[in-house]
């Protein structure tokens, strides 16, 4: 059950005389729900932790007064009975029953079930609420409950939903990129690392105050400080994304707060939402077609002179291309950023798209294949008649390669256009975002509304899907052709 589920049952498990015992991970907020139990009915909380508990601790030392043994009082129950003196009804919640000795679980089991220990008795107006980790689970070191004292608990099984902790955290003071993180990322609020540390919603209540001290100030506080503080709430690997997230300049097209705030949209947001996307757009149509102009451009040039002149090197030329194509363009960012920052082309439009200009070899060696199933006839006659290289090659043999050009376009705009890794690295800048950076930002805490984030899918599949049944007649033939050698 989510947390509001338990919450609920919780509720109604006590309302009838019995106690609830829940069960879930740590840090899956046991104590939170005991916590707002007490806030809500203005009861007073009373924590007991059988983990740190040793065995006679609860039950207290035995003292001999006048031949009568008296057993001294724990200080957490003489808190109970001072609360009580004040009128109060109070919430007791005993946790980590699962984790203590043998010795230690039998007393609390003797609290909580008979309601007294060594002549301690408990108030008819104390509550008890029990709580343990999962015995079937291999991260925690447990004493299981014989039949007989497990039957007499109400079993709640809690489990982390992002959506009710999204909820909770709006209320809670949670840090806003801290839901943001949580709203993008919701597989990381309950996660399970392995050789590391554990994420749970109790970690980023920590992470919430760490990041509201950092965010102050961030000069002060080294980079890899704040890092290394998250990883220890975290794990390395959750670490790296929250640090990356919070540092970068990228912003949620959609907050929690816009979603969940109001029972409607607001219209602001909607005329936001709308300007983004339509600011997307427009970059991207902007890079797509400057890209594939200087790249068609280029790409019939290179093959144009490969294919019709034979020079000492061409053979080599082509052998470097093919050569390139085989390297892994991970494997050269980091040079290619160090240039671009060399070059002040980090978060510019024309950075990005000379960048991107970079001439795509299987697009070269279309055009190659097209060049060489055209008769060399045409351009002798075209030269005998005073006709020059260029404009053989511009009127005589590129109208010819029509087909070819746009099966190549139609590729290459396909990849500029879903481009997300380098857009998201170079393109940092609100107003420079491209539409696969607007349509991730989009899916922030819609995560799991798959009917909007398809409806962002199909809009932005829009565009190449109609460039395509506009030109499939071409793409067909071009593909057909180029694959065939005379």
């Amino acid at each position: 059950m989510n947390f509001t589920d338990t919450f609920k049952s919780v509720e109604l498990v006590l309302k009838a005389g019995e106690v609830p015992l829940l069960v879930g991970e740590t840090g899956i907020g046991k104590t939170s729900l005991a916590r707002e139990l007490a806030a809500k009915n203005d009861w007073s909380l009373v924590g007991i932790d059988g983990n740190l508990l040793k065995e006679g601790e609860i039950g207290g030392l035995p003292t001999v007064e006048a031949g009568t043994t008296i057993y001294a009082v724990h200080h957490k129950l003489r808190k109970i009975d001072e609360e009580i003196a004040k009128g109060r009804t109070v919430l007791l919640f005993i946790d980590e029953i699962n984790r203590c000795d043998h010795a230690v679980q039998q007393e609390l089991m003797n609290l909580i079930l008979n309601r007294e220990i060594n002549g301690y008795v408990l108030s008819p107006s104390v509550h008890i609420i029990a709580a343990m980790n999962p015995a079937d689970s291999y991260d925690y070191e447990v004493v299981e409950m014989d039949a007989a004292q497990q039957n007499r608990f109400v079993w709640l099984y809690m489990e982390a939903d992002y959506l009710q902790w999204l909820d909770w955290a709006s209320t809670a003071g949670i840090e806003e990129k801290v839901m943001e993180f949580i709203s993008t990322f919701p597989e990381y609020l309950d996660k399970t690392n392995e050789d590391d540390i554990n994420a749970t919603p109790r970690s980023y209540e920590r992470i919430s105050k760490l990041y509201h001290i950092y965010k102050q100030d961030p000069s002060a506080i080294p980079q890899g400080v704040f890092y290394n503080v998250i990883r220890g709430n975290v794990g390395k690997l959750i670490a790296q994304e929250f640090v990356h997230f919070v540092t970068s300049d990228a912003q949620p097209l959609i907050a929690y707060d816009d979603v969940f705030g109001s029972l409607s949209l607001d219209p602001a947001l909607s005329s936001r939402v709308n300007r983004n996307m339509a600011v997307a757009f427009r970059n991207s149509i902007i890079v797509v077609v400057v890209v594939l102009v200087v790249t068609t451009i280029i790409g019939t040039m290179l093959a144009y002179v490969l294919s019709r002149f034979q020079f000492p090197g061409n053979g080599l030329i082509r052998g470097m291309f093919a050569l390139a194509a085989l390297l892994p363009g991970i494997a050269m960012q980091v040079a290619l950023y160090k240039m671009m920052v060399n070059f002040h082309a980090v978060n510019t439009m024309w950075g990005y798209i000379v960048m991107m200009c970079g001439t795509d070899v299987i697009s070269i060696y279309v055009f190659i294949q097209f060049f060489e199933n055209i008769s060399t006839s045409l351009d002798e006659a075209a030269i005998m008649d005073g006709a020059s290289y260029f404009t053989v090659y511009y009127k005589i043999l590129l109208p010819l390669l029509k087909p070819a050009i746009v099966t190549c376009a139609i590729l290459k705009g396909v990849g500029v256009y879903n481009e997300y890794y380098a857009a998201n690295l170079y393109l940092q800048d609100a107003n420079l975002k491209t539409i696969a950076i607007a349509l991730y930002s989009f899916t922030g805490p819609m995560g799991s509304k798959y009917n909007l984030i398809c409806a962002g899918v199909i809009i932005t599949l829009l565009p190449m899907l109609i460039l395509f049944l506009i030109f499939q007649k071409q793409i067909y033939s071009g593909i057909a052709a180029g694959s065939v050698k005379e």
